[in-house]
């Protein structure tokens, strides 16, 4: 969809993919009576555990009384975790040193899905982002850095949603895969 709907924080609640960040960003916009709509996943890792930090947080989230604030506490299947990122803005604070060298499953989740992305510089997601025009690079993750980022997507939804759609089929597993397989029929079709 291009209406948008929230800011979204998918997958695992870890430390490394800057959960401490999406928790106090719930925090300013609650202090602040702010009305921008914010979905987390609270979920631990793929053994449901939480680092020490994440476990911190997760205490702090839940003492946020923020309205705009939806929470999901247990893993999603397969077709709700896909059911979450259209009209989202797929929010990717994380650590650059944890990901200087490799890119999150969320990254290619929320682009195919047309879910623009706000992450950080330093990463190969900032540059599949920045390429793209599919979101917004930052390069800190302080609380009114990531809030105007998101007003900013949120002003032009339709055309940011577009360019991650774009930039999703470019990774899309099944789309990838036709040009071989078409070579392929092809030589035997000869044979």
């Amino acid at each position: 969809t291009d209406v948008f709907r929230y800011v979204l924080f998918a997958g695992a609640a870890r430390a490394d993919k800057g959960f401490t960040h999406v928790v106090a960003l719930a925090e300013h916009l609650a202090a602040r009576g702010d009305d921008l709509p914010l979905c987390i996943q609270t979920t631990g890792d793929h053994y449901g555990r939480y680092d020490e930090r994440t476990t911190s947080d997760l205490a702090r989230l839940r003492a946020v009384r923020y309205p705009h604030l939806a929470t999901i506490d247990r893993t999603p299947d397969r077709l709700a975790y896909a059911n979450l990122f259209p009209g989202s803005i797929c929010l990717q604070p994380y650590e650059r040193g944890e990901y200087a060298d490799k890119t999150s499953s969320v990254t290619f989740d929320a682009l195919m899905a047309g879910a623009p992305i706000i992450t950080l510089s330093g990463t190969p997601m900032a540059r599949i982002v920045a390429d793209a025009g599919a979101g917004i690079v930052v390069e800190d993750a302080q609380l009114e850095t990531l809030r105007a980022a998101a007003l900013a997507i949120r002003a032009d939804f339709a055309g940011y949603a577009a360019r991650a759609r774009h930039a999703g089929e470019q990774f899309d597993p099944k789309r990838a895969w036709q040009p071989l397989i078409h070579g392929l029929r092809r030589a035997l079709q000869r044979a």
